[in-house]
């Protein structure tokens, strides 16, 4: 799915040197909320996407060119610090991307599934809304390579809206998407400079999504350098989205020699 850009001006900054109890709107006056969200909901049972791809056996493909795609490298649970990546949040939110390990979300405690792989993640969570942004730019080989992730979503709203655009001021918007960007593309953008969209949520897809495998064929970006990005936004109330083994070293044994689309 693709969404017209809104031009509209919207400040992104990086935040990797700030506690995390100032992003939860605690600890800086720039990060407090407009509004903080009630206590938690109990959480529902666990239900695979519309579009599930679930664990499956995997075979070698080669060079992995995503770094710390485990992100097992870190600053330390609680931290927004993840060697390679980026984190950017939408100024004026709450919340961010955190590393996770065990069964717990790294803000506010809340159930989830621990990570698929290794001993950490990286998860949202948040006091109240916010925009959340990980990202990393990926030199793509000449011959292509088949990129996965894995995804977990908790979204205790119980109901996502998604309405083009990653502003947390802008209506109800409450989704999460992962995608293959043009590297000199505004980091929110969500129109012409999404190259490619490899999960999004919508209305109508489950609250809860175990994590799941999903796949993107980069080989039409063969010798170029492109951006993924992993977004997560929230007005609503909580919502931890996790994400964990992101690699081009392996893939689905039934994805071999098949393109992705």
């Amino acid at each position: 799915m693709r969404f017209a850009f809104l031009p509209r001006v919207r400040l992104l900054i990086a935040l990797s040197t700030l506690p995390a109890i100032g992003l939860a709107g605690q600890g800086t006056d720039s990060f407090i909320p407009k509004k903080a969200y009630p206590g938690a909901r109990s959480r529902p049972a666990a239900k695979p996407p519309s579009t599930q791809a679930t664990h499956r056996a995997r075979a070698p493909q080669g060079t992995n060119i995503v770094l710390n795609g485990g992100f097992e490298t870190n600053g330390g649970v609680g931290t927004n610090v993840f060697t390679d990546w980026t984190v950017e949040n939408l100024f004026g939110g709450t919340g961010d991307w955190l590393v996770q390990t065990g069964v717990a979300s790294p803000l506010n405690g809340f159930p989830v599934d621990p990570p698929p792989e290794g001993t950490f993640a990286a998860m949202t969570d948040q006091g109240g809304p916010g925009t959340h942004v990980i990202h990393q730019v990926l030199a793509v080989p000449a011959a292509g390579v088949i990129l996965t992730c894995q995804v977990y979503v908790n979204n205790q709203a119980g109901v996502y809206f998604n309405p083009g655009s990653l502003d947390f001021n802008v209506g109800p918007n409450q989704h999460t998407r992962i995608d293959v960007m043009d590297p000199a593309a505004p980091i929110d953008d969500v129109g012409a400079g999404v190259l490619l969209n490899v999960f999004i949520t919508n209305p109508g897809d489950p609250v809860v999504i175990p994590y799941t495998v999903v796949t993107a064929d980069l080989t039409p970006f063969g010798g170029t350098n492109v951006r993924l990005r992993v977004a997560e936004v929230d007005n609503q109330l909580f919502m931890n989205v996790g994400v964990d083994d992101c690699s081009t070293a392996d893939v689905p044994v039934e994805l071999m020699g098949f393109s992705v689309e």
